[in-house]
């Protein structure tokens, strides 16, 4: 089995050229809708956004050789830095400073997961990671 031919296939979604079935990509792209869906939810509910990041930790490897690892290292990127960013805020949370860091945190988590979800809809990589 030459790995060159098959990976492209998948990659473009064309099934017919390789007898190699979708499921493992498609169902590693709906736990990136999920992770993404979660992360959303993260900025109301906290919690789902340690469970978005958990699904991202722990289903890695599946994404090896897809469009989907630049989505799942995008993803993963986007929690921790935000998480350093609340960690900043609270340290400051008596000073100007603060509102100033939670509003940039709060407009970058939503452009890194809008970004992200617009590129994971074309079924296509993040650009950063190419």
């Amino acid at each position: 089995m030459q790995l060159g031919f098959v990976y492209p296939a998948i990659l473009s979604g064309d099934s017919t050229e390789t007898n190699l079935p979708l499921e493992p990509v498609q169902h590693t792209h709906k736990l990136a809708v999920l992770a993404y869906l979660l992360l959303f939810l993260g900025m109301v509910f906290g919690v789902t956004a340690f469970i978005g990041v958990l699904i991202n930790h722990t289903n890695f490897k599946s994404t090896e050789n897809t469009y989907l690892r630049s989505h799942f290292i995008w993803q993963i990127l986007a929690f921790w830095t935000l998480c350093a960013i609340g960690v900043a805020v609270v340290m400051t949370w008596q000073s100007t400073t603060s509102t100033v860091l939670l509003t940039i945190g709060v407009v970058w988590w939503l452009f890194n997961l809008l970004t992200g979800a617009f590129f994971l809809h074309r079924r296509k990589p993040i650009p950063l990671f190419n």
